[in-house]
């Protein structure tokens, strides 16, 4: 198969399909949604196809059916299709780094719709304008319009740094926004596309009849690609991938299904694989972290380093359906921004009561393998503040240091590591030298678990090798002989005594003066 015809980074519905890329027909499911109601909101990950439907619907609301010929919707609405005027605002080109870049966005998109509709309201602000485009629009077409707002929160996230910006953009689109709410008769359909709610923004309080669809199983596959999908369109990709890794085409299945997918967006837990990680994997035939790499989550890495947040505790950790619709989860609280960031996924679920929401209780993981290793890699530079090289050298003499089951060398290895990190990183408490450890054993890539639950305790680390187990105990304020202590009166070997793996105790205090690892002693 060639290259050309994965959509690599086409957003455009009608260049892909008049240049015969490869699309994953997702128009039935569209046509549940333009029929199903008229206000939406949809949260997903960036890069994982909201432009791209956002697209579609301009298309179809124009009515430009041969775009659609041989699709699913095709055969679902007679002819003829209906055209609407469909006002379209991409929030994402802009990089909101002045006062004014959102004022000035927003003036070249009215000016464009205005210059169709023959209105010039250029004297007025963009919330009156925006109204009056819309009474312009469904007067000049005699049919109700269709606005379709792709990543609406973009102005908003890019200034979370910048409180001046941050209140102005904020100010602005609440009332931008908000002009739809007393528009209902001259509007058909309208949707929000972003990564979540703001609900400081209080553009889901003004627009009280927008449905949010982020979490609603019969739209969980809106976006990205199903495993039935995989298999139908992408056949003969993951051949060639079969045949470049020397694999069985089965193999290659499997390690695209470890890499890439994972993504479940509602309780049906639908497997939902990673579009732009699949398409970049195919065209390239290599398995990397496409998706993680094509940018740094600087916002979340910022909130867990300067939190007390126990980073092993991410994945699994649980929450309420109703909390992760709620209308304050990307600014505040780490495990709901990286649920709807892509980071966290929902793994299972359980219900306790009759509330479909609050009642409803999820548990949250790495979605796959890309995630997991690029979020730690990117983990260790932000809470040690070493350069991603530097880390890189330390955790690659690690490895080689547990494979030859040379734990002796591995402690003073860690010694050194902790030791490199910036005497200016003064966040020096239990959680950061535990931070720092779990990190480090994620990227070793054995089984690592912080904080592991017994029946008498938790350890506070746990590595499992394919010949060891290590039982690391550390003290903050003790000796090492407490830690080794701790290990033998609580029993902490004890659910690993029918492994069939040698178990090693380690007992280990931190230095304050020296702010590393100070002595340790081992057990066999």
């Amino acid at each position: 198969m060639k290259t050309s015809v994965y959509p690599l980074g086409i957003q455009s519905f009608r260049k892909l399909r008049e240049n015969g890329y490869i699309y994953i027909d997702k128009t039935a499911v569209i046509y549940d949604l333009v029929n199903d109601g008229t206000y939406y909101f949809l949260s997903r990950p960036r890069r994982f196809g909201k432009s791209l439907l956002v697209s579609t619907l301009e298309e179809f609301f124009r009515g430009n059916r041969e775009l659609f010929r041989g699709l699913a919707i095709d055969t679902l609405i007679p002819e003829p299709w209906e055209e609407h005027a469909v006002l379209h605002f991409d929030m994402s080109p802009q990089t909101y780094t002045t006062l004014t870049a959102l004022d000035d966005h927003l003036e070249r998109c009215l000016r464009g719709y205005e210059a169709i509709y023959g209105q010039d309201d250029s004297d007025r602000s963009s919330p009156h304008r925006f109204e009056s485009l819309i009474n312009h629009a469904y007067e000049a077409t005699g049919r109700q319009v269709v606005v379709l707002i792709d990543e609406y929160d973009v102005p908003i996230i890019r200034c979370m740094d910048n409180p001046e910006f941050l209140e102005h953009n904020k100010a602005l689109l609440h009332d931008f926004y908000g002009v739809m709410k007393a528009m209902d008769a001259k509007l058909r359909f309208v949707l929000l596309t972003g990564v979540g709610k703001l609900g400081k923004l209080s553009v889901f309080s003004g627009l009280n009849n927008i449905r949010d669809i982020s979490m609603s199983p019969k739209y969980s596959t809106i976006c990205g690609i199903t495993e039935e999908e995989l298999h139908r369109y992408f056949e003969e990709g993951v051949s060639d991938l079969a045949k470049e890794k020397e694999c069985t085409v089965d193999e290659a299945y499997v390690l695209l299904k470890k890499m890439y997918d994972g993504y479940h967006f509602a309780q049906d837990l639908r497997d939902i694989y990673n579009p732009y990680s699949i398409l970049n994997c195919l065209a390239t035939q290599q398995l990397a972290g496409f998706w993680f790499e094509s940018g740094t989550p600087t916002h979340l890495l910022h909130v867990l380093t300067s939190s007390n947040e126990e980073l092993s505790r991410l994945e699994g950790a649980t929450v309420s359906a109703g909390r992760l619709s709620s209308t304050d989860v990307i600014q505040y609280h780490p495990v709901p921004f990286m649920f709807y960031t892509g980071y966290l996924t929902i793994k299972s679920f359980k219900k306790e009561g009759w509330d479909d929401m609050d009642d409803l209780i999820f548990t949250l993981g790495y979605p796959n393998r890309e995630v997991a290793r690029g979020f730690i890699n990117q983990l260790v530079p932000a809470v040690t503040a070493l350069n991603r090289d530097k880390a890189a050298v330390y955790v690659r003499e690690l490895r080689d240091l547990l494979n030859s089951g040379d734990i002796e060398g591995f402690m003073s290895a860690m010694k050194s590591f902790y030791a490199g990190i910036p005497y200016e990183l003064e966040s020096r408490n239990e959680y950061f030298y535990q931070n720092v450890m779990y990190c480090v054993g994620k990227l070793l890539g054995f089984y690592v678990q912080a904080e592991y639950r017994t029946s008498a305790g938790r350890i506070d680390l746990v590595l499992g090798t394919k010949t060891t187990v290590y039982i690391i105990e550390f003290k903050l304020d003790g000796t090492a002989e407490d830690a080794l202590a701790q290990i033998e009166r609580k029993e902490y070997a004890l659910p690993f005594a029918l492994d069939g793996r040698t178990i090693v105790k380690v007992g280990a205090n931190f230095d304050p003066t020296t702010r590393t690892l100070g002595q340790w002693i081992v057990k066999y």
